[in-house]
């Protein structure tokens, strides 16, 4: 989705040129310079992105906005290689002004404005951030004070003058005052502020103003005929193209039952030929017959399932029983444990000790003829020699 914006440049070749020969752009800045999240710095960028043109036809109706970047779209209109002729469209404000004084000729309708004043800004912070943006006002004011001045040929002073009075001119007015080139016939203009704004942001607007931006457009008795007569034609144009809709609804629910009425015969016969291929006869009654085979098929599998649990739960119970044989084989390992250590019992100790009968000492003989030739056998035979040797002899 493409952005809002208060501006619009264009380069066409159906534009007339202002003066003669050469390339024309349009440039329109209609709103408040800055609004809607659109820089300065955007308008520059597009600005420069047409090329080389010989004329600009610069509109104007704006309330006015940003200080910072309407300063720097004036400053960027009056460097521009172009001849610039700006003309208002209704009310040319605050920056607004600034910026239209940026062209080489300006053109203001008797019934539209343009309106100077001093230099406002906000800021929130610390003292020197407050101080620093009161510095840049008074640097603004400055720059903007002589700005109207070398425009317009009048004295510096006059121009301060007329900035802190809030000075609103007519086409005549701005004329007469060096900020116009020439007067138009009066236009009818759309509103670029809403009442509120206007007098909360502004001290003097002009009633003639208000009443611009308050009035609508009143339509002729022709052209309430005219667009009554619309009207009447597209309810009923809506009305035969909803009955059109809805005898073809009606037509498109009829084909879809005749297809699934179609489709279940079709499946229907395909069922009892199969049938009868498999020679299951009760495949012909498919509804009654897999309902009765669902229902067997479910018995059988929660006997099987009940049959599961039962064996589960036998399982279960014999667990628990070795569980319990188990605990009580530790305790009494324990209990052995403990009463030898009272008897000065070394474990250590007794693993050396031969078996308690012949046939467990006899296995010391088996298990040394029964290993491999090799370190661990020679290992083995030291730590039982004697044993060994005795078995042997016997």
């Amino acid at each position: 989705m493409a952005k809002e914006s208060w501006f619009e440049i264009s380069n066409s070749a159906d534009l007339e040129p202002r003066n003669e020969g050469g390339r024309v752009a349009r440039v329109d800045i209609m709103g408040p310079i800055g609004g809607w999240d659109v820089s300065g710095s955007e308008f520059l960028r597009e600005l420069k992105d047409l090329g080389d043109v010989d004329s600009i036809d610069l509109r104007i109706h704006s309330p006015g906005g940003s200080v910072l970047d309407g300063w720097a779209i004036a400053n960027g209109i009056k460097n521009h290689p172009a001849h610039v002729v700006a003309r208002v469209e209704g009310l040319a404000a605050s920056m607004g002004s600034v910026v239209l004084m940026s062209a080489d000729e300006i053109e203001v309708p008797q019934n539209a404005y343009v309106m100077i004043h001093n230099v406002s800004g906000g800021a929130f912070g610390e003292a020197e951030e407050l101080e620093s943006m009161a510095a840049l006002m008074r640097k603004l004011q400055d720059d903007v004070t002589d700005f109207y001045a070398n425009a317009t040929g009048k004295d510096r002073e006059e121009i301060a003058e007329m900035m802190a009075a809030e000075t609103w001119m007519n086409g005549e007015d701005a004329v007469e005052h060096g900020f116009a080139t020439r007067v138009l016939e009066p236009v009818k203009a759309a509103a670029c502020a809403d009442l509120e704004t206007l007098v909360s942001k502004f001290e003097n607007v002009p009633e003639a103003v208000l009443e611009l931006q308050a009035e609508e457009p009143a339509e002729e008795e022709d052209q309430v005929e005219e667009v009554e007569a619309l009207e009447e034609d597209q309810v009923q144009e809506s009305d035969d193209q909803g009955e059109a809709e809805i005898e073809a609804d009606q037509e498109e629910i009829e084909k879809e039952l005749q297809d699934e009425v179609k489709a279940k015969a079709e499946l229907s016969t395909w069922g009892r030929i199969l049938a009868a291929l498999s020679g299951d006869k009760s495949a012909e009654n498919d509804g009654e017959s897999s309902a009765k085979a669902a229902l067997v098929r479910a018995e059988k599998l929660e006997a099987e399932l009940s049959g599961r649990v039962d064996e589960l739960e036998k399982i279960q119970d014999e667990l628990e029983i070795l569980r319990a044989e188990n605990k009580e084989l530790e305790n009494c390992a324990l209990t052995v444990e403990s009463r030898l250590i009272e008897c000065g019992f070394d474990f250590a100790e007794a693993a050396d000790l031969p078996a308690p009968n012949a046939k467990n000492v006899g296995n010391v003989l088996e298990s040394y003829l029964a290993m491999q030739p090799g370190q661990e056998r020679r290992e083995f035979f030291a730590k039982n020699r004697k044993e060994i040797e005795r078995l042997q002899s016997e």
